[in-house]
């Protein structure tokens, strides 16, 4: 289910499509008590990639039922797991990529009576001085968040979703030392 959405520049026009993340499980919960109602995930990949990952659902590779050839008996995504892990390592990469993405959540209740979307756009340049892309934005978030603990800012112990355990406002300072910058902008919503 892609849907076409326009992000600020450099992004720019994307299809984000439906699939699963971790969030989906943990901020029902954790948001209950506050009407949540419904909550998914998208992302979007590169046209390429779009295309590679549909051609291979088109040939039943990334199926998980299993299915018989000739006496054998096999499930065809373990099959392609098994001759992805058979490719050799790919080539050294020596470059900094020009990369950028930004993540967004929208959030659409009612505050007040009135309807409203809130969106949260957290913009994240590749970083030149350390030689990485918009990973970034996944190996940052779980630094930060060890840091934090060992600074004694998290007292949360246990298996917490980070939502909860961890303070909000200085992981923002944090995300923003490490060129990550949250927008926020609240609209009316029909």
């Amino acid at each position: 289910d892609p849907q076409p959405i326009v992000f600020p520049a450099p992004v720019g026009r994307q299809r984000p499509a439906l699939t699963l993340h971790s969030e989906v499980a943990t901020l029902p919960r954790t948001y209950r008590g506050k009407g949540i109602r419904e909550c998914t995930f998208r992302i979007a990949f590169g046209d390429e990639v779009t295309e590679r990952l549909a051609f291979l659902r088109s040939l039943g590779l990334l199926a998980t039922a299993p299915i018989r050839v000739g006496d054998t008996t096999v499930v065809p995504r373990d099959v392609l797991g098994r001759l992805f892990a058979q490719l050799p390592p790919s080539p050294r990469w020596s470059g900094v990529p020009e990369e950028y993405e930004i993540l967004r959540v929208i959030v659409r209740g009612e505050r007040s009576g009135r309807r409203v979307e809130e969106i949260v756009d957290c913009h994240t340049p590749g970083v030149r001085a350390w030689k990485m892309g918009i990973d970034v934005d996944t190996g940052c978030p779980p630094s930060i968040a060890m840091q934090m603990l060992a600074r004694g800012e998290i007292d949360a112990r246990g298996c917490v979703p980070p939502e909860i355990a961890i303070p909000a406002a200085p992981f923002f300072r944090e995300l923003a030392r490490r060129g990550m910058t949250v927008r926020r902008r609240r609209t009316a919503w029909s």
